[in-house]
């Protein structure tokens, strides 16, 4: 596998005696930015109830047992 022009250049300035800048990066931890994890079924049905949780409060209560009148 060939190594990318960014990799060369860190490289020739390692051996130049120039600062790396491969040490000011942070750490990821636990994370790989690879993997990802696709949100299953039960996740996309509870944000979205989660999302509508308002407006159909709302809509239940215009429905609902409630009744107004006028005199």
């Amino acid at each position: 596998m060939t190594k990318s022009r960014a990799a060369k250049i860190r490289k020739k300035n390692m051996n130049q005696g120039l600062y790396d800048v491969t040490n000011s990066r942070g750490t990821w931890g636990e994370l790989v930015p690879i993997v990802r994890k696709t949100k299953t079924k039960k996740d996309t049905l509870q944000k979205l109830e989660r999302k509508h949780k308002k407006n159909r409060f709302q809509e239940q209560s215009e429905n609902g047992p409630f009744l107004y009148s006028v005199h």
